[in-house]
């Protein structure tokens, strides 16, 4: 016999929570209708998506919403059920469920002389953890089995180091004088200028970075005729390599100032967080061997 716990209403760390068992409709796993997401104070639901586990007395079970921190809840079933029983509960919250859910990687660079460009990149890194957790995935695709990890961020210059590649590479860069490269990137572009001279006439020569998407977000002055010719260069680099540009390159522009800046880059990474999240609710197209090879390729260009 299968059995469905079912959480009530009741959200109080202290009080505990109580659950009722019932059988589901037809013995069918129920969906997300049918089983009536857990609200809690009207922010954030629990999964659809359900899990099969032994019924015991208590169940281990966490939860993280975006205003409240990560609670260790104990699900409390009925006392009277068999051992060789089984429950439903919400799968992604089970800590003794055999269940893992498939990771994706993102890496941050980015490229900055006054900081604007790397202020960008760590308030992107300090977003992601919301925008881009299980239950929003699930929001924006109807896929949420995915958790997503982010790495950086990370100069450019520091990335040719250990060039560590993953399927999706978020970069903030911006141009610095008469269209340069700026500090913490001067090394990438000169890369990026190699690049182009051996792959812009050899459209059969092998694409190291295919399958790797990138998104970009350029930083710079209108008022300068070399305005964006930076973050333009890095593009045009990496798409040679193969890389898949993942949405618009954005354009921060602060020749209005560095509010109308802020708010350029807040515009495109709005646009560009559900276009990650359907990005990595999929199977990557890169796999580990060719992000070695990448990565292995980037090593042998610097030497």
């Amino acid at each position: 016999m299968l059995l469905q716990a079912r959480p009530t209403s009741l959200f109080r760390k202290d009080l505990g929570i109580g659950l009722g068992c019932k059988e589901p409709n037809e013995g069918a796993i129920p969906s997300a209708k049918e089983a009536k997401p857990w609200l809690c104070r009207n922010e954030g639901t629990f999964s659809s998506r359900w899990e099969r586990v032994p019924a015991i007395t208590s169940l281990k079970v966490t939860h993280f919403l975006m205003t409240f921190e990560l609670l260790k809840l104990e699900i409390l079933c009925r006392q009277d059920i068999e051992e060789n029983e089984e429950v439903l509960v919400p799968k992604y919250h089970i800590s003794s469920a055999k269940h893992t859910m498939p990771s994706r990687n993102l890496l941050v660079l980015y490229g900055s002389t006054r900081g604007s460009s790397l202020k960008a990149a760590e308030d992107f890194v300090s977003r992601c953890k919301e925008e881009l957790s299980a239950e929003r995935i699930e929001d924006l695709t109807g896929e949420g089995d995915v958790q997503v990890t982010c790495d950086g961020p990370l100069s450019l210059d520091a990335f040719l180091e250990d060039p560590n590649w993953t399927s999706n590479v978020i970069v903030f860069v911006s141009s610095f004088g008469s269209g340069d490269a700026p500090m913490k990137g001067r090394k990438f572009r000169k890369k990026c200028d190699e690049w182009i001279k051996s792959f812009q006439d050899n459209p059969d020569k092998p694409k190291p970075l295919t399958g790797i998407e990138v998104s970009l977000c350029g930083l710079g002055d209108s008022s300068y005729e070399t305005y964006m010719n930076n973050p333009k260069v890095t593009c045009q680099a990496l798409t040679l390599l193969g890389a898949e540009m993942l949405g618009e390159r954005g354009e921060a522009d602060a020749t209005n100032g560095s509010e109308r800046q802020a708010k350029d880059i807040q515009d495109w990474v709005n646009s560009i967080f559900p276009l990650l999240a359907k990005s990595v609710s999929k199977e990557p197209r890169v796999t580990k061997e060719q992000l070695n090879e990448a990565r292995e390729f980037v090593l042998d260009s610097t030497n």
